[in-house]
């Protein structure tokens, strides 16, 4: 009956709880805090334009990654052009694409840090330097454990959503130098409202978080509702709001807490990894930084050796409950609901590699040590048993299929009979 969420982090509901004031946490930074981490990564956009005016301007993102990338980069008024990752089962930019790509509108070349796996953050940096344009990190889905931390940035975007490192059911921040402070304070338009800007309900919301996230009523839920829930797509960002005090005050006392609280530790995963080495399954690394499975990590991003076992393996680890995703499952440009002027680029070969095999793991504390041994277990008799298992599923699909013939025939025996 239980099943892992693929991430987990509680909210936190004391009120009193000490706070990190923003600027202990990020020293050396401004933070300006707003309604989501998508909004923040539009005001970094934003100023970013105007800091290099251009008619035509453009922002470097990569070819896999969320959809909110792009959104935020239309709502800023920029082009979105689209890089190829790097080739090898590694995580970042083909950086010999990202030169060819740099037109003469570039304004910001992104970093994005997949999951807790690197940016290639002092890489881009050069190359941002010499081409004279912002360096954008997008840290949405890592925050450092211990605060503050170093960037290369010029500006760096948090977020604080569900299923992000810091939850607070909401918001985000970005951070940038203290120049650009009045610069960015233009581009918000309205405060954060909403229900859960109320106490209250805010509190109510948070608790229902938790509970709902709890293996046995994640399981519950999973069995009556289904495990294809949600998915990735493109949704379009209207409007940038800034943060009331109180969420200022909310995200400081997340902060506190977040380097004391139990956080997200894929070291956990080492023995697993290097069992399933040898049978081509490998963690995934940063493009110009080596594998670290002690690092703090989201989740923890896996290559199987191709598309058809990456699916073999979420898909059996999925029906156990495990906690196993396939992430975006797909390229940038070919998500549901993308712009066109998205989804005329490519081909990005790399990237495409990339979706095909990349699957993700839980970190958070909920992961105890019989989910390690049978998530082990279950992966490694995939990988040197296919051939039988490629009969059972084959079977199971035609039972499936055989059944759903079956109750279609007795519905429309039922009409005729009505």
């Amino acid at each position: 009956m239980k099943a892992l969420p693929p991430v987990r982090r509680p909210v936190p509901l004391n009120r009193r709880a000490v706070r990190k004031p923003l600027g202990t946490a990020f020293a050396g930074w401004s933070a300006r805090v707003c309604g989501s981490g998508t909004e923040a990564l539009a005001l970094a956009l934003a100023d970013a334009r105007r800091r290099l005016p251009t008619a035509t301007p453009e922002v470097i993102l990569p070819a896999y990654g969320c959809p909110d990338l792009v959104s935020a980069s239309v709502h800023a008024g920029l082009y979105p052009r689209l890089v190829d990752t790097a080739g090898g089962g590694r995580w970042g930019y083909d950086l010999d694409a990202l030169e060819r790509a740099l037109s003469p509108g570039c304004v910001a070349i992104l970093a994005v840090n997949l999951l807790g796996t690197g940016d290639q953050a002092l890489e881009l940096r050069r190359l941002a330097d010499a081409r004279g344009v912002a360096l954008i990190q997008d840290s949405a889905q890592h925050l450092p454990r211990q605060l503050p931390a170093e960037w290369a940035g010029d500006y760096v975007v948090l977020s604080f959503g569900r299923g992000k490192p810091l939850n607070l059911l909401g918001g985000g921040a970005l951070l940038h130098r203290p120049e650009r402070a009045v610069s960015i304070a233009s581009s918000a338009t309205r405060p954060v409202t909403g229900p859960l800007e109320r106490p209250l309900l805010k509190r109510l919301a948070g608790l229902a978080f938790n509970v709902a996230t709890h293996p046995v009523a994640y399981g519950i839920a999973r069995r009556l509702l289904g495990s294809s829930v949600g998915g990735t797509r493109y949704e379009q960002l209207e409007t940038v709001c800034i943060a009331s005090p109180a969420k200022v005050a909310e995200v400081e006392r997340g902060l506190a807490g977040y380097e004391s609280g139990a956080g997200y530790e894929a070291s956990m995963w080492s023995a697993a990894c290097a069992a399933w080495a040898s049978d081509g399954v490998e963690m995934l690394s940063c493009a110009t930084g080596s594998p670290a499975v002690e690092e703090v990590r989201l989740r923890l991003a896996m290559l199987a050796p191709d598309g058809r076992t990456r699916d073999r393996i979420v898909a059996a680890l999925e029906r156990k409950g495990l906690g196993a995703t396939a992430m975006y499952g797909t390229t940038l440009e070919r998500l549901d609901g993308i712009p066109a002027v998205i989804a005329r680029q490519g081909p990005f070969p790399n990237a495409a590699v990339l979706a095909s095999r990349l699957f993700t793991l839980p970190t958070h504390s909920c992961v105890n040590p019989a989910v390690l041994r049978e998530t082990q277990l279950l992966v490694t008799r995939l990988l040197r048993h296919q051939p039988a298992l490629e009969t059972q599923e084959a079977a199971l699909e035609q039972l499936v299929r055989y059944r759903g013939q079956q109750e279609c025939h007795q519905r429309n025996e039922r009409r005729i009979e009505q």
